[in-house]
């Protein structure tokens, strides 16, 4: 099937890197250089070796979020919460393509001064409002040809699979893992903001029912990839990952 991608609204990007040796969080600017502001948060933990940032980036169009782990790096994109804000739809903060190329501007060009990486990951959770629990299943049913849903019988349905293939990036034998879990969800009275790595619970009261068809997406160079990535090539796989991660929302589970 074909599906206009711009029917996606984006409620989380993600960038993970996988580095081969701890990274020095020492006087560490990735967020400030990206952001070319100041940060609203930023933690540091020096007995773990953890660093997170986090504020409002693209004039507050969204959040971005910084957590550096000894080998792991991860940069996340999440819609910008105010205070006392009437929440009458899932929380999100652009369409898809919109927000992909906020993800490319940002984080793409941040990609020539990463450390050396031994695994890439692109995630995604994207929604798009249904107008009722019946219409996600219909709508669901487009995107999973494989499966077999009653949408007038139905209900708490999650599906996840794995869809492996080889990369085309020209790195030598890697595969990369294409992970979605498909879902029909209600808005329901609980928002978990991301605050410099921090996740924390919001309460707050629906103006009224809403549903949605949700993918969530984690599209990796597999594990079992042995050796760095080669520095020259990680935006090509990026880009690769991105390319994959549009190709799902775009035309659902296939092989």
């Amino acid at each position: 099937m074909t599906d206009n991608l711009a029917t996606w609204r984006v409620e989380t990007l993600r960038l993970t890197l996988f580095t081969e040796t701890p990274i020095d969080i020492t006087n560490l600017q990735w967020w400030e250089n990206i952001a070319d502001t100041q940060a609203e948060a930023r933690v540091i933990q020096p007995k773990l070796g953890r660093l997170q940032v986090a504020g409002p980036v693209k004039g507050g169009v969204c959040s971005l979020a910084l957590d550096c782990q000894p080998q792991r790096i991860d940069w996340l994109l999440t819609p910008q919460f105010l205070e006392g804000q009437e929440v009458s739809s899932f929380p999100t903060f652009a369409p898809l393509p919109e927000a992909v190329a906020i993800y490319r501007d940002l984080l793409l060009p941040w990609l020539h001064d990463a450390p050396v990486t031994v695994r890439v990951a692109f995630g995604a959770v994207l929604t798009r409002e249904v107008a009722g629990r019946k219409q996600g299943y219909e709508a669901l049913a487009a995107f999973l040809p494989g499966i077999q849903l009653d949408s007038d019988n139905s209900s708490d349905f999650s599906y996840q699979i794995n869809r492996p293939r080889a990369s085309v990036s020209g790195i030598d034998a890697l595969r990369i893992n294409r992970l979605s879990k498909w879902s029909v969800v209600k808005l329901s009275g609980l928002v978990i903001e991301v605050t410099a790595g921090q996740p924390t619970a919001r309460v707050f009261a629906p103006t009224g029912d809403v549903y949605g068809c949700r993918v969530e997406m984690d599209i990796n160079s597999a594990p079992e990839y042995r050796s760095q990535i080669p520095h020259d090539m990680l935006v090509t796989l990026l880009e690769e990952l991105i390319s994959l991660g549009l190709e799902i929302a775009r035309m659902g589970d296939i092989p």
